[in-house]
Formats: structure tokens, C-alpha cells, sequence
């Protein structure tokens, strides 16, 4: 073996510590989240070998369950009359589609206003009475 080789050796097992330290330093300062990822995979195994051995558990340990053995029955067959054939009348007719709207061809003079209200051309005085069995609490309010 060659002294250099011998080095060589103490190096790489140097260099492994070195990165075996960082990784744990580096570890340390990783939060909950990024731990919990790393693992991961060997929680996913562990979780997969403990379910499958509480499987085997239970089919192992517990009793098989049997159905009960009912025998045969048989009953005489009986034929059910089947009720008349019900008539389905047709469809209605379809109703048909309303008249398009048209512009009346009338001329209408754009000078036509409404006439003014007033109080003064329509006084109360002029109103008709209140309905005789009208209650004066009942009207509206504004």
C-alpha cells in the first residue's frame, strides 16, 4: 500500500465527517416543515409495514365469520295479473309564437306635451268623500 494512498484515505474519511457535521449543523437550523419532509419516505415505509402486520393480526387472531346455513325454501309461484295498458295521449299542439312587434306607420306630432296639474285647476274641495267604512288611521304615511 502506498503511503500517498494512505492519505488519500484519511482525506475522504475527513471530507465524509466534514459533511457528516454540516448536514447535522445544517439540520438543526431547518425548520419543522423541511425535517418533516426528509423523513417522509421512511415514515411512508414504517407506516405501510405496521399496517400491514395489524392486517395480518386481525385476520389471524379473530374468528372467521360464517353465514348462517338458511336452507331452501320454496314457495308455490304465483302469476300477478299486470294492470290494462295505460293510453298516453299526444302531445298538445304547439302553441304558437306571438306576433312580431311593428312600427305604427301613424304620425305623431313630437310638439304633444301632458298639461300641467295643479292644485290650483283640481282644490281639494273637489275630491270625492272617503269610503264610508274606511278607517282614517289606515291611511299611508310619507
Amino acid at each position: 500500500m502506498n503511503p500517498h494512498d494512505e492519505q488519500k484515505i484519511t482525506s475522504r474519511d475527513e471530507v465524509k465527517k466534514a459533511r457528516a457535521a454540516k448536514r447535522a449543523s445544517a439540520a438543526a437550523f431547518l425548520p419543522a416543515n423541511d425535517r418533516f419532509k426528509q423523513s417522509y419516505s421512511a415514515l411512508t415505509y414504517l407506516g405501510l409495514i405496521v399496517a400491514t402486520a395489524l392486517h395480518f393480526a386481525v385476520f389471524e387472531f379473530f374468528p372467521q365469520l360464517e353465514a348462517a346455513d338458511l336452507g331452501t325454501v320454496s314457495d308455490e309461484l304465483s302469476a300477478i295479473e299486470l294492470p290494462p295498458e295505460v293510453k298516453i295521449p299526444p302531445p298538445p299542439e304547439q302553441i304558437a309564437r306571438p306576433a312580431t312587434p311593428r312600427v305604427a306607420a301613424a304620425s305623431v306630432d313630437e310638439d304633444v306635451t301632458i298639461a300641467m296639474t295643479t292644485f290650483e285647476e283640481n282644490p281639494v274641495e273637489n275630491l270625492p268623500p272617503p269610503p264610508a267604512g274606511a278607517d282614517p288611521s289606515a291611511t299611508p304615511s310619507y
